[in-house]
């Protein structure tokens, strides 16, 4: 987990696995739904501790594998692949899986099925009928599941409380590729490493727009685009690219420069650029750049400081909140509509105004 503002010093948050560690001989396996940080980043802790196999898709366990690297993780991992018809059973429990759409391919619902009922996690989800990558969530495959009985849906919920439909992944390219052809000069376009739908986007609207990309910020920025582009799930040409270090050589409208840190997380290069501090990029008067997503949870005012150094450096900061916005905002009509498609018995809570929000849901 990220960590929250008054952590000083602290790059990540670990949960406590004590619960799973002093069960351990009842603990079966991990199952991942998705690939991003917050999903897959704790893993390595679990394993060190937790002799069991992990379960995940194609693209989700390709970078678990560079997580487990990145940690100095010498043990041998029991990895298993499996997809969105993957039945897996154990003694008492036959597990299943559901495709879901988010802002990261491979992105799975799971099912456990026992003989109370059914316990279905979502996942981070939304509803999207024209989602970027062609990845729908399998609405169907939740209704079956809910014909069959749920006892409980343990359901993404975020910003529940806040009423409307979340826009289409669709509609994100358009606003992108606006912003690179009425800029002038420099493109930056901020962007979370793992959000690899999103990147798929920027390289679409910089070849619309006759551009150079050049790729900048931390190692797990160009090792999963090196990923996606290796396992199929993005698709570039080489010669888009160009080196970090050509840019100053290069003409200022030929050019995006795709970075991380669209939550103004304090070590990502767009925060070095802005403050000046980056080795090799620095923040220039009427730069155009692209923040496509809002601050998660926690992250507000390291958000805040970073867009007010990008102003202070002379850069025009486009907030393309309207579209860009729906990675972190699913809305409550899905949330309300999953909860009707499972028709569960128990409806996880979540934090309390979550936990109100779902209690009404008359404003959906």
């Amino acid at each position: 987990m990220h960590p929250e503002n008054e952590m000083l010093g602290i790059d990540v948050v670990i949960p406590d696995i004590s619960y799973l560690t002093e069960r351990a001989d009842r603990v079966k396996a991990i199952f991942l739904t998705h690939g991003h940080d917050e999903a897959i980043g704790g893993v390595f802790h679990c394993l060190s501790k937790l002799s069991v196999p992990v379960y995940g898709t194609k693209l989700t366990l390709a970078l678990l594998r560079e997580k487990l690297k990145q940690y100095g993780f010498n043990q041998k991992a029991d990895l298993r692949e499996v997809h969105a018809k993957s039945v897996i059973t154990f003694e008492t429990t036959k597990v299943s899986f559901f495709r879901t759409n988010h802002s990261i391919p491979d992105s799975v619902g799971i099912s456990f099925k026992t003989s109370l009922g059914s316990i279905v996690c979502t996942g981070d989800f939304k509803f999207d009928q024209t989602p970027a990558l062609n990845q729908a969530c399998d609405i169907g495959e939740i209704a079956k599941i809910g014909n069959n009985g749920v006892l409980a849906l343990l359901s993404d919920s975020a910003n529940a409380e806040k009423p409307g439909y979340t826009p289409s992944e669709a509609l994100v390219q358009d606003e992108i590729s606006n912003a690179m052809y009425n800029a002038e000069n420099r493109v930056i376009v901020a962007v979370s490493s793992s959000n690899i739908n999103r990147v798929q986007q920027i390289i679409n609207a910089t070849n619309q727009n006759g551009r150079k990309l050049a790729v900048a910020g931390k190692k797990n920025m160009m090792t999963t685009l090196q990923l996606a582009i290796k396992l199929g799930y993005v698709t570039a040409d080489e010669e888009l690219f160009v080196p970090v270090q050509e840019v100053k050589k290069m003409a200022k409208n030929d050019v995006v420069i795709l970075t991380a840190g669209s939550h103004g997380e304090p070590l990502a290069a767009l925060t070095k650029m802005a403050k000046q501090n980056h080795k090799q990029l620095h923040i220039e008067k009427d730069d155009t750049v692209v923040i496509a997503s809002t601050p998660l949870p926690g992250q507000e005012l390291t958000y805040s400081k970073t867009v007010d150094f990008l102003t202070r450096s002379g850069a025009q900061v486009i907030f393309a909140q309207k579209t860009c916005t729906c990675i972190w905002t699913w809305l409550p009509r899905r949330v309300k509509a999953n909860a009707e498609l499972t028709k569960t018995e128990v409806f996880n809570s979540g934090e309390w105004r979550i936990s109100y929000a779902k209690s009404t849901f008359s404003y959906c």
